[in-house]
């Protein structure tokens, strides 16, 4: 059998290899440019909060202003629990509104929207129920609840109890 020879590599095998390197990075860096453009946003809605005893009502609607829908599941609303100034006792609204992934600290609450939000449109109401710990606290908590959805610029709204 044959010794095997070395394979030569040629001039036009290098320059061929160098040229490709650069398309390679190109596209590598433009997922990095592409993140860089402006995010959708949402939108918030609060209705002036109902005061019911030391309860306070918050009804909120949020708009999907990109231009693509949200998928169901994905629109989340979170409320941190962590100030003792007030605490949750609630919510309702349109039955799409559910509770989302749990925190295994105790340390807040995620809601999440089953249904899809069309590009353009507003999810159903979501109604969130606040109590204050001290009734006569001045000035009066504020909880802020956050929306989120991939790919869209977060909205919060201040609640403030009264």
């Amino acid at each position: 059998m044959p010794e095997p020879r070395p394979r030569q590599i040629s001039r036009r095998t290098v320059v061929g290899t160098a040229w490709a390197a650069p398309v390679l990075l190109a596209a590598v860096t433009a997922p990095a440019a592409a993140a860089s453009e402006t995010m959708p946003t949402l939108t918030l809605t609060v209705s002036p909060p109902y005061k019911d005893g030391n309860t306070t009502w918050f009804v909120i609607r949020v708009t999907n202003d990109g231009t693509t829908d949200i998928p169901g599941g994905a629109l989340l609303a979170y409320l941190p629990l962590t100030d003792a100034s007030y605490w949750y006792s609630g919510f309702s609204g349109e039955v799409a509104w559910n509770y989302g992934p749990d925190d295994p600290t105790g340390e807040s609450l995620t809601f999440a929207y089953d249904r899809a939000v069309p590009a353009g449109d507003t999810a159903g109401t979501l109604l969130l129920i606040l109590g204050r710990t001290d009734p006569d606290q001045t000035p009066a908590p504020v909880a802020t609840l956050t929306f989120s959805a991939p790919g869209y610029t977060s909205a919060s709204a201040a609640l403030r109890l009264e």
